[in-house]
């Protein structure tokens, strides 16, 4: 749950023009004691609120902490159990990842050492831009488009490759790290290989 500290705000704005409403129409309508002992109510009602403000705050920020507390645990598991449940899972295979130029590279780079702990054999990363019909290309497994879907069928990279991989598959590069999603892809990739190790198209 997050704190929405603009309701706060305003909630605090609208009680100080509250009171300042208050004083205004009470120096009008009554006397200097009334006046007083409007101001004591208003300041009294202003002090109940504030508390109630705290208190919810603190309510809050424990569900807060306690949330995060959770997630953080649940990473610390992630990272702990991911090589472990990848392990071996494509041993042997050689993988070629493409990307499209001067756009993730990093995660490029981070998912070749994902798939070497899954024990692909060899692992390559070339550019979309550079990556030719070549004979050597069919010496690779796996084709890993990683980057937008868009790019992948703007690009016919199905349909160029096809014929020259057992597998040709895109990747969404939001996926990559130590997460359930990326660790589905990964088991996947190990059943298609030993099924058909025809062409598929990741979602």
């Amino acid at each position: 749950m997050v704190i929405d500290l603009r309701y706060q705000i305003v909630t605090i704005v609208i009680i100080f023009l509250t009171l300042g409403i208050g004083i205004l129409i009470g120096s009008s309508m009554v006397g200097q004691e009334g006046l007083i002992n409007q101001q004591k109510e208003l300041i009294n009602r202003l002090e109940v609120e504030f508390t109630r403000l705290r208190q919810n705050n603190r309510q809050f920020q424990d569900k807060i902490n306690n949330l995060q507390a959770k997630l953080e645990r649940s990473n610390q598991f992630q990272k702990k159990v991911f090589p472990l449940v990848i392990k071996d899972r494509i041993n042997g295979s050689k993988v070629l990842i493409t990307y499209s130029k001067g756009e993730f590279k990093s995660q490029a780079e981070e998912l070749s050492n994902i798939l070497k702990v899954a024990g692909s054999q060899k692992v390559f990363i070339e550019p979309l831009e550079l990556l030719k019909k070549e004979k050597g290309l069919t010496s690779y497994d796996y084709l890993i488009y990683l980057g937008t879907k868009e790019i992948f069928r703007k690009e016919k990279i199905k349909e160029r490759f096809r014929s020259l991989f057992k597998k040709v598959t895109y990747l969404s590069n939001s996926i990559i790290g130590p997460k359930p999603k990326l660790m589905d892809y990964i088991l996947k990739l190990s059943d298609d290989l030993k099924a058909s190790g025809g062409v598929q198209f990741e979602e």
